[in-house]
């Protein structure tokens, strides 16, 4: 995966090495499957009062921060699959979202991590 994100220009070698254990994406605390899916995680980044990403027009839209856009189901689906390290560290390390939202909790997280590891299969 960091390979693919390498060469995609997603995110450089020098902020993988600069993310704390913490914020890096793993499977060692996932859900089992059938204990989530793609479209509880898909609600949480479409949310519009307190965790959403395309909220307050952050990742939405005509001019989406940072080129990312999670205003849509199928955008929201190819920026998981291709940059996920880099969306995984803002949102444990609370950098992301902006404003004044708690950010994600770990269960959000885990439902992350859950729907990567078991193969971040499209909706």
């Amino acid at each position: 995966m960091l390979g693919l994100l390498f060469a995609a220009g997603g995110l450089s070698p020098l902020l993988v090495g600069c993310l704390s254990e913490s914020n890096r994406i793993s499977c060692d605390d996932v859900l089992p499957q059938g204990q989530f899916s793609y479209a509880d995680l898909q609600a949480i980044i479409l949310d519009t009062e307190d965790k959403g990403c395309a909220a307050n027009g952050c990742h939405g839209g005509k001019k989406p921060e940072k080129g990312l856009r999670l205003d849509s189901p199928t955008l929201i689906y190819e920026e998981l699959t291709t940059r996920t390290d880099l969306i995984y560290a803002m949102l444990a390390s609370k950098q992301m979202p902006a404003g004044d939202s708690d950010g994600w909790d770990e269960n959000d997280l885990r439902l992350l991590r859950s729907w990567y590891c078991a193969g971040a299969f499209p909706p």
